[in-house]
């Protein structure tokens, strides 16, 4: 048995110009701030760091095709395997599925969930294979979604 849906990774919404002014401002005084104390390099990396955010939002959010199966959670090509997972949390009131790696570096993978995915059902498959643990965002991510991101 399995489930899948689609879901973009975040939300669909457009940032509001006050956004881009507040954004640029930041960034110009970060880049001329670094130029005046002779840090060419961080300009650099901020300037070209801002100018991906600006590509990344005109791209607009990526949809996700997961799938929650016997052998694991598939996040568009990517297989997420039970042995690699301890524990899940299904969030409906967030729309995301949560997941403890046993990895280190990337030890949550957090997962959206489409309004019509079915929570009850993923719940039940999950609970076959994994722990549910209460899982709550890390503090950076809810930093960038405050900043916008």
């Amino acid at each position: 048995m399995s489930i899948e849906w689609k879901a973009f990774e975040h939300g669909v919404g457009d940032k509001n110009p006050e956004w881009y002014v507040a954004t640029s401002i930041m960034v110009i005084a970060v880049v001329v701030t670094s130029i005046i104390f002779n840090n060419i390099l961080l300009a650099v990396i901020v300037g070209l760091g801002f100018l991906a955010l600006i590509v990344a939002h005109r791209r607009g959010p990526r949809e996700v095709h997961a799938v929650v199966g016997d052998k694991g959670i598939r996040v568009d090509d990517y297989l997420y395997t039970y042995d690699n997972l301890e524990a899940y949390y299904l969030n409906e009131e967030r729309g995301i599925l949560m997941l403890l790696s046993k990895k280190l570096l990337a030890s949550h993978i957090i997962i959206p969930l489409a309004e019509d995915t079915p929570a009850e059902e993923i719940d039940i498959l999950l609970a076959e294979h994994l722990e549910e643990r209460e899982m709550h965002e890390t503090i950076f991510e809810h930093f960038m979604e405050y900043l916008g991101f």
